[in-house]
């Protein structure tokens, strides 16, 4: 056989290999199969004097399949609706807040009590040996203070701005009894005596102070009716006050009503008009126009018989 026959019929057998190849498509949709390899073309004879035969040519790749369409994506589920939220609880009332007390009314306030009198300083004594000592010259002497008022006929002590009163004060031990008497409110121009009243046992009925009774001291009111009464030399009483047999000493107790006196027994010192006592007790009842204590009082006469 000629070199052109063989090459001819090499030839064909490929162009009938490619066409087969080609012939074979994929079905529309599918993946496409891979084409089969190519048959390898038989090796040519060998020429005459041992020419190569012509190596077949390599089989024609099959044509890839289309890529079949994606399938659908399917719905999504409808999300669950979230349930409403609970309605909030109503907050209970707060209680009402008790009411607070009614404050307590202010007492009344008491009236204010009557200034003291400022004691009168004792006259300077004389400039000399031994001088004699004013009402302040004795050292360390205890003093004590007595209201004097006048009551009704209850008892009761008359107050008020007009209200007749006196303050007595004096020293309540030593050989004398130094004192001054200062009163307001009295009858104008008018004598007074200012005395020791001492109580019988029976004293409602035999009454007079004289058990026995002392004068203090006298003095006039001026025209508004004050009276001041000062022995700041001191007087002799020779005796203690109260003094023995007064029934004050011990037989009445005057804590009780209707005194209800800081001390229950003493001395009771009263201021009368002069033309109402005679040395030394009381001659004419007219409790209108007296003065009368407010406490007992006590002295001790260092040099009493």
């Amino acid at each position: 056989m000629s070199k052109r026959l063989r090459l001819s019929f090499t030839i064909g057998i490929v162009l009938v290999m490619a066409l087969s190849i080609i012939g074979c498509q994929s079905v529309p949709g599918a993946t496409g199969t891979q084409g089969d390899p190519g048959t390898t073309g038989q090796q040519g004879l060998q020429g005459i004097q041992g020419a190569t035969g012509l190596q077949g040519l390599p089989g024609a790749q099959g044509i890839q399949g289309k890529k079949g369409d994606d399938g659908e994506k399917g719905d999504r589920g409808a999300r669950g609706y979230t349930g409403d939220d609970g309605d909030r609880g109503w907050t209970g009332n707060t209680g009402a807040t008790g009411a607070t007390g009614a404050t307590g009314a202010t007492g009344t306030q008491g009236e204010q009590g009557i200034q003291g009198i400022p004691g009168i300083q004792g006259e300077k004594g004389d400039k000399g040996d031994d001088g004699e000592q004013g009402i302040q010259g004795y050292p360390g002497m205890p003093l004590g203070f007595l209201v004097l008022a006048a009551k009704d006929s209850s008892w009761d002590i008359v107050t008020g701005v007009d209200a007749p009163r006196g303050f007595l004060v004096y020293n309540m031990i030593g050989d004398e009894f130094v004192y001054l008497f200062h009163a307001v409110e009295l009858e104008s121009n008018t004598d007074y005596s200012l005395i020791y009243y001492a109580d019988k046992p029976d004293r409602f009925v035999d009454w007079g102070g004289n058990n026995p009774g002392a004068l203090l001291g006298v003095g006039t009111t001026n025209g508004n009716g004050e009276l001041e009464i000062v022995e700041d030399g001191g007087i002799d009483l020779d005796k203690n006050l109260p003094c023995s047999p007064d029934a004050n000493i011990n037989k009445y107790n005057y804590c009780d009503s209707p005194d209800n006196y800081a001390h229950c027994n003493g001395a009771k010192i009263w201021l009368v008009p002069s033309e109402c006592y005679t040395e030394p007790e009381v001659i004419t009842w007219s409790p209108g126009r007296f003065l009368f204590e407010t406490d007992l009082i006590y002295y001790i006469d260092t040099d009493a018989s």
